[in-house]
């Protein structure tokens, strides 16, 4: 018969044998599983930071090459404009085509 005085009697208690056992036994069980899902949980905000950050970074190029495009085609359609500007001097077109023209630039 063990008493509560004995040393054998704290030394199982606090392995897990005695009459708390099975609670210090489901308390650490549910411990490492908070453990484990706050590294998963910090996992995944992670990658999904990674993921945002290239998402991001795509669209950036993206909208820089859209930039560039859109000037592209400013400088060209000024070139046009340009030109029937000049064909209009030397009388090959109409006053609609400098409208035409007029309307793709704005």
């Amino acid at each position: 018969m063990d008493d509560w005085g004995s040393g054998t009697t704290a030394v199982r208690v606090l392995l897990g044998a005695g009459p708390f056992g099975g609670r210090l036994r489901a308390e650490r069980a549910a411990s490492q599983a908070s453990y484990e899902a706050t590294a998963l949980d910090f996992a995944w905000a992670r990658q999904s930071l990674a993921a945002t950050t290239a998402q991001s970074w795509y669209l950036a190029v993206e909208t820089r090459q859209l930039v560039n495009l859109a000037g592209t085609g400013c400088r060209v359609y000024s070139q046009l404009l340009e030109l029937v500007n000049v064909r209009r001097a030397a009388g090959k077109v109409t006053d609609l085509d400098i409208a035409e023209a007029s309307a793709s630039l704005t």
